[in-house]
């Protein structure tokens, strides 16, 4: 991105007035604007809130390297909270980052990066997320391989098509060993919910949705602990977990039709193979 002769100009200077801009959209729909400033500051006709921002390293690469830089800050729970971090909410969400002069952002920006959140962590009241580039995305596969379990990613999405309709229930919590283990009042096999999903329609999770991990009859561990106290009589939603195997597709959704894996390949040891 070129960069505005008023803002070469301010840059020649012996002393600065820059600041961090940051625009955070998450999937969901939900933005926030924070700035790296005492007070708020209004940039492109939009409101951003002041913020205390640790100055973030920002590292350019030539070619298609990605170019990276990461965002330190406090946690505070009108903007980001650690709740709706442990939830997801801000994976993956897309971020505008930007350095410009906090007395005439009007000049254009020292810096601009459009990417992603990467890796996100909280420790101590604080939060550090990584900004990737967009160019990031062309280091990942976007193609298919042959694997012996399907390449679904979502079950019952356009590709998948198993109905889940008689493997979701509306229940609600029995019993409470911790934020992670719990009862409900829906009894099945045990793995029945295994790699399952649940979704929280009431109590301080109300919104929020953890993957099963495993399941014994009518206990449910999660994959993580939930950011908020679970009790008793707070309500949810459970949908059953695929291993993502011919045979669960098989019996357990009558989905086989659409099952995305090739289980019946030789493998890559027929390449060792000698004959008898």
């Amino acid at each position: 991105m070129p960069v505005s002769l008023d803002m070469q100009t301010h840059l020649a200077q012996s002393l600065t007035t820059l600041c961090q801009a940051w625009k955070v959209m998450a999937q969901d729909g939900t933005t926030i604007r924070v700035v790296s400033h005492t007070r708020n500051l209004t940039i492109d006709g939009e409101l951003y809130t002041a913020l205390p921002i640790q100055p973030a390293q920002y590292e350019a690469k030539s070619g298609l390297a990605p170019d990276n830089t990461e965002v330190n800050a406090i946690l505070a729970s009108n903007i980001f909270s650690e709740a709706d971090f442990l939830a997801g909410k801000w994976n993956f969400a897309r971020v505008e980052f930007r350095v410009l002069n906090y007395l005439n952002p009007s000049i254009g920006y020292a810096q601009r990066l459009v990417g992603y959140f990467g890796e996100i962590t909280c420790r101590n009241g604080m939060f550090r997320a990584e900004l990737r580039s967009l160019s990031q995305l062309l280091a990942q596969d976007t193609g298919q391989t042959t694997s012996p379990h399907c390449r679904v990613r979502v079950l019952g999405d356009s590709q998948c098509k198993a109905n889940l309709a008689t493997h979701t229930y509306n229940t609600s919590v029995a019993s409470v060993e911790n934020r992670r283990i719990f009862t409900i009042g829906v009894t099945k096999a045990d793995t029945y919910f295994d790699y399952g999903l649940v979704t929280w329609t009431s109590g301080q999770n109300l919104g929020y949705s953890m993957e099963v991990k495993r399941s014994f009859g009518n206990r449910i561990e999660l994959m993580l602990p939930m950011s908020g106290l679970l009790r008793v009589g707070d309500t949810l939603t459970i949908i059953a977990g695929c291993d993502r195997t011919r045979g669960t597709c098989r019996d357990k959704f009558s989905n086989a039709i659409n099952f995305q894996g090739e289980p019946d390949l030789p493998g890559d040891r027929r390449v060792v193979h000698f004959p008898e």
